[in-house]
């Protein structure tokens, strides 16, 4: 897939998956209001639950296709880096998407337990566990491939900074967590470099010295 086409996509997903947890899922997500609020709310809106969770499972896929897309057109795969970026790429996904599944499925189960009062907060820090370990690979490797892209010359500084923003402002949400206002602010960033990447007609040809 073009760079292009792989940036509208992860934008549309990006996009529709955040806006769907702040303004509708985020009761499910609220770990410090009332347990019986958060209960009833999952107990009426699991599908909501469910279909929020699988809209960030391809959004994860798409932000893999435009780090894949750009490490294919412009840095040389033999590299030693870029094997281990894919590697990192590859563990970080699997881990985000770990902890995604693990809230998507075992939390509206836990809820209906009896003892849901105890077993909610155990779900919550094993999906915790995940993403954190997840987004702090994902922050890194996206930053990386930004850095390289930047290091190597084969597109402008500008393009690559807002790929390079997004990953400093992932990275560090292990250790802030539960907070996400990082979080938010690298979805914010990544959007703003889809869009931008997305509304290109073309990308700068990688071998241009050639022609």
């Amino acid at each position: 897939m073009k760079i292009i086409n792989a940036a509208r996509l992860s934008g549309i997903l990006f996009l529709i998956a955040g806006l769907v947890t702040l303004f509708m899922t985020r009761t499910g997500l609220d770990m410090t209001g009332p347990m019986l609020t958060r209960q009833a709310w999952l107990l009426v809106n699991g599908t909501l639950w469910t279909a929020s969770w699988w809209l960030w499972l391809a959004a994860i896929f798409s932000w893999m296709l435009v780090l894949v897309a750009f490490m294919w057109s412009y840095l040389p795969a033999h590299r030693i880096p870029t094997m281990l970026q894919m590697g990192l790429m590859i563990i970080g996904a699997v881990l985000t998407m770990a902890g995604i599944i693990i809230w998507m499925s075992m939390l509206p189960f836990a809820m209906v337990q009896e003892n849901a009062a105890s077993a909610a907060p155990l779900v919550d820090m094993f999906a915790l566990t995940f993403l954190a370990a997840g987004l702090f690979m994902d922050g890194v490797v996206t930053a990386w491939v930004a850095y390289d892209l930047t290091r190597e010359d084969v597109i402008p500084i500008w393009w690559a900074a807002p790929g390079f923003i997004a990953g400093l402002l992932i990275a560090p949400i292990p250790f802030i967590m539960p907070h996400m206002y990082l979080l938010l602010a690298g979805w914010l960033v990544w959007l703003v470099w889809c869009t931008f990447l997305g509304v290109r007609r073309e990308m700068p040809n990688a071998f241009s010295e050639w022609l």
